[in-house]
């Protein structure tokens, strides 16, 4: 959906920052880009190109520590930030930490039940 947006956008003669936030195993974008462009100055983001979008993509396990980087003479028009969808073992993660909503006092909202 990202890169369709992403693409969408460009179709308008705007430049559009893609950035994927994905596990690089979960990648939907590794064939995304028409050229390979190398990684950042970081070494945290692969960036990639297809007409008017910059692509970046993570490049390890680890989180990177920021955001990619556009040199100014690139700076998009538009940026469209895809999530992805969280990792199976990050679920149960997830889950964990969702609560039923409750009032101020600690009582359970009306309707709640």
């Amino acid at each position: 959906m990202a890169l369709a947006i992403s693409d969408a956008a460009a179709a308008t003669d705007r430049r559009v920052h893609l950035v994927e936030t994905a596990h690089p195993r979960r990648s939907g974008l590794i064939a995304a880009a028409s050229a390979e462009l190398g990684t950042d100055a970081a070494g945290a983001w692969r960036r990639g190109s297809r007409d008017c979008v910059t692509i970046d993509r993570r490049v390890a396990d680890v989180e990177p520590c920021g955001w990619p980087v556009l040199p100014s003479s690139e700076e998009p028009a538009v940026t469209v930030l895809d999530l992805g969808l969280p990792a199976p073992e990050d679920l149960a993660r997830l889950a964990a930490t969702v609560r039923a909503p409750s009032s101020s006092a600690g009582r359970p909202c009306p309707g709640c039940d």
